[in-house]
């Protein structure tokens, strides 16, 4: 089953030619506008907003577990509130080619990321 990503159409733009020459894709006509993608809607607010605290909250336990400033008892159950995925469940951006075999030193926590999620069906739907 695929999506219908018709509703982000308006967030495409060209690519400007002074960033052609780092296209994977050279062949590529558009892409996405980041900018427009993070401006849309985005507000301040010194409100506290619990969803959002505690995502941060997540997303900083996570980030601490990948540089390796948490211990596994923090961060070992947080795989059981993300969807399971057949892969890990962080996706990393490369911004420059590695090699395959490079060793990071996070892959264990990576890996660790990659079972005891949630499944996105509820058994009923199964």
């Amino acid at each position: 089953m695929e999506g219908d990503y018709a509703y982000f159409q308006r967030f495409k733009a060209a690519i400007p030619e002074h960033l052609r020459p780092h296209l994977k894709n050279p062949a590529a006509k558009s892409g996405l506008d980041a900018k427009k993608i993070m401006t849309e809607n985005f507000r301040f607010s010194s409100d506290p907003e619990p969803g959002l605290e505690m995502v941060d909250i997540l997303t900083n336990a996570t980030r601490r577990a990948l540089v390796g400033n948490l211990g596994k008892e923090g961060w070992a159950n947080i795989p059981r509130l993300m969807i399971h995925r057949n892969n890990h469940y962080i996706q990393f951006i490369h911004l420059a080619d590695t090699p395959k075999d490079h060793d990071y030193p996070y892959m264990n926590v990576l890996n660790h990321f990659s079972q005891g999620g949630k499944e996105i069906l509820a058994p009923r739907f199964r």
